[in-house]
């Protein structure tokens, strides 16, 4: 008798465990190759409607024309897009705080090398 309510107790418990899971996975995606859930395709969309008007106008405003959108446009250079490119990845993707220490390491290795040979 006891053997039965302890596997109805560990089944039940097996039953709620996986009805959380996929209540989870509903509203918050599954794994990496697929993470967007309810939240981030209705949700958070329509939460940050705001944020992103916001964005397109600076985006608009400050990089004209905007790489990878706007296509190529006959009055600017290629260096001007390139440059653009990297304006908005260090902006809003990359840190280049890294990047700078390297360049201010190899500076002074450099200046010392300069001055030994001096």
């Amino acid at each position: 008798m006891e053997n039965v309510k302890i596997g109805s107790i560990i089944s039940n418990v097996g039953g709620f465990v996986s009805s959380l899971t996929g209540f989870f996975v509903f509203l918050f995606g599954s794994n990496k190759l697929a993470p967007w859930g309810f939240f981030q395709k209705y949700v958070f969309k329509c939460l940050c409607i705001r944020y992103q008007k916001k964005l397109i106008n600076k985006l608009k405003t400050k990089y004209e024309p905007i790489p990878f959108v706007s296509g190529r446009t006959k009055n600017v250079t290629l260096e001007e897009r390139v440059q653009n490119i990297e304006n908005i990845l260090k902006e809003y993707y990359l840190d280049t705080d890294f990047l700078n220490s390297l360049l201010i390491k190899h500076n002074k290795v450099n200046d010392n090398e300069y001055y030994d040979k001096v």
